[in-house]
């Protein structure tokens, strides 16, 4: 199963959490969030991603899997802290990262239209009955352009039960996360910071996954 990167992006090792320092973008991204009065909504944002056309666009592959079992993530040894989109839940509530401190998350940024994000939801599922409590949420944040209605019908269609449904505004993601292809997984720990990150579907009711992510708590 594949995820893609940017045509114009070289290849690279999936579970090498530095991709995610494009300069362009994090330059861009703190200039909307940093300094007295600057936030997402003071003033118009750029056009970083051309949302679904261009993510649907991504050209170069990833491999869902290994020969060899390996856990998803590369820990990092100095957790970053995160900038947080607005998250909306199905109840119409506006959420941050914050809002899900104290636990270790796992956030998952996925889209009804992308095949890899599709095929691995239920993993997830399993993964959020599996673990999922005080100690431990996944956190699925659906970027469909049509909204949170969307994301509802595709988990009604394949019968995921116990993963909870977010949504965000595409850019603002892309803005506040930098993440480059779809699907995009993110390893958060109690603080909200983020230690591990990995582009590319996987596994996640897999024996590795479950062992990393436990390790974590």
């Amino acid at each position: 199963m594949d995820a893609a990167l940017p045509p114009h992006a070289a290849p690279f090792d999936r579970h090498d959490d530095r991709v995610r320092g494009v300069g362009l973008t994090q330059a861009r991204t703190r200039s909307l969030y940093a300094g007295p009065g600057s936030s997402p909504e003071s003033g118009p944002m750029p056009t970083l991603i051309g949302r679904r056309a261009v993510l649907g666009a991504l050209a170069a592959p990833f491999l869902a899997g290994s020969a060899e079992a390996r856990p998803p993530f590369r820990l990092r040894e100095d957790p970053q802290p995160l900038l947080s989109p607005p998250i909306l839940d199905e109840a119409g509530t506006t959420r941050k990262l914050d809002d899900f401190g104290g636990r270790v998350i796992l956030l998952n940024i996925w889209a009804t239209w992308c095949p890899p994000c599709r095929e691995e939801m239920p993993t997830l599922d399993r993964l959020q009955s599996r673990l999922g409590g005080a100690d431990f949420a996944v956190l699925p944040l659906c970027i469909d352009d049509a909204g949170i209605g969307r994301g509802r019908r595709f988990y009604d269609e394949i019968g995921l039960v116990d993963l909870p449904l977010y949504w965000a505004e595409p850019l603002r993601v892309q803005l506040a996360l930098a993440f480059i292809g779809l699907p995009t997984t993110l390893l958060i720990d109690r603080q909200s910071r983020e230690i591990g990150r990995l582009h590319g579907p996987f596994a996640w009711d897999s024996e590795d996954a479950v062992a990393q992510i436990v390790g974590s708590f």
